[in-house]
């Protein structure tokens, strides 16, 4: 009879409180405990919380990667090792078809005639900027890899009469980066 009696007392207190709430009786406690975390829950429950975070630890280590390769992904790489400065007038203007709707422009320098890529079409009407056919601009930006002087260029900055746009800022980092187009 002591044995039995010993037993469930451990079985007991094994799921009970060690430090008591203030201000409630002990057997209030032990009571609210055990609604909160039933003994047939206590290793289910353990065994969940661990998957919860464990899902939840990949879930965000997914977003992080997924959130810095699109941030890296906006089109070739700016070199700014190859920045240079042109002058020129704006023959035609193209929007590339993909993803974002890639502006580009046509212009005729003293020289020669450069492709000068802009930017996202859409964000480009989202900060009020636009080119027409004939307008003087000066490009600073950077060459295109893999091409040989000064064919294309990577637009950072443009400058039509009076206005500047700013594309990219010092290092090359798009400012449209992270960017999303508003719903139509």
């Amino acid at each position: 009879m002591m044995a039995t009696l010993t037993a469930n007392r451990l079985q007991r207190d094994a799921f009970e409180p060690k430090v008591r709430m203030p201000g409630v009786p002990l057997r209030t406690s032990v009571e609210t405990w055990k609604l909160l975390w039933p003994e047939r829950y206590t290793n289910m429950s353990c065994r969940l919380c661990s998957k919860v975070l464990f899902l939840g630890a990949a879930a965000a280590l997914l977003a992080s990667a997924t959130w810095a390769q699109a941030a890296h992904n906006m089109g070739p790489k700016y070199d700014v090792t190859k920045e240079t400065k042109i002058k020129g007038v704006v023959e035609e203007f193209r929007e590339v078809p993909g993803e974002q709707g890639t502006l580009h422009l046509v212009v005729k320098t003293e020289s020669q005639t450069v492709l000068v890529h802009v930017g996202p079409s859409d964000f480009l009407k989202e900060i009020d900027t636009s080119f027409n056919k004939g307008d003087q601009v000066a490009v600073i930006g950077a060459v295109l890899p893999g091409t040989s002087a000064e064919e294309e260029i990577l637009a950072r900055e443009i400058t039509d009469g009076q206005n500047t746009s700013t594309l990219r800022d010092d290092k090359g980092v798009p400012v449209w980066a992270g960017w999303k187009p508003a719903k139509k």
